[in-house]
């Protein structure tokens, strides 16, 4: 693999779930530390990269060895912002690379071996693009959204909708 493989990761203060990126997780660390770790941990990523507004998140970032060669402009910060628009962001700010990996703190359970394991996969079947999942153990098919007046209507239309866990297919 060539190099300038970087990471991107997007920390924001004004978030409004999680309240913050810089509250502890397990073993005291922030969600923050835990991309970076596993950012630095991995064999297949030369650089990592982190991009916010808030100071306090940039100080820790830079502390375990991020780069933080910008800060990301208010309109990139509000409560709306899609994760997307920030690396789109944060890829104008750099120069060029290979491929990028975006390490969403949201996700601190994800190891150095995970992101390997993607980056390979990726490679090997050619891709352009690659996403991590999770299966859900909650068949889409019986899920709900609470209307205003807290009546509850599937998500799925009824011949779409399986009656038994066992025969909803594998969803992720």
């Amino acid at each position: 693999m060539n190099n300038g493989r970087q990471a991107a990761s997007p920390c924001a203060q004004h978030a409004k779930r999680p309240a913050s990126k810089v509250p502890a997780v397990p073993d005291g660390k922030s969600l923050a530390v835990w991309t970076i770790e596993a950012g630095h941990e991995s064999e297949y990523l030369d650089r990592l990269i982190l991009s916010s507004d808030d100071e306090e998140i940039i100080s820790v970032a830079e502390e375990y060895g991020c780069e933080v060669p910008f800060r990301r402009p208010a309109e990139l910060v509000r409560d709306d912002t899609p994760s997307m628009d920030a690396l789109l962001h944060a890829l104008e700010q750099v120069e060029s690379h290979d491929y990028v990996v975006l390490l969403q703190p949201t996700s601190p359970l994800r190891a150095a071996d995970d992101i390997d394991t993607t980056i390979v996969s990726f490679h090997r079947n050619g891709g352009t693009a690659c996403v991590s999942v999770t299966e859900t153990d909650k068949p889409p098919q019986w899920v709900h959204t609470l209307l205003d007046d807290y009546r509850l209507r599937p998500v799925l239309k009824r011949d779409e909708r399986a009656n038994r866990r066992q025969d909803a297919p594998r969803s992720y």
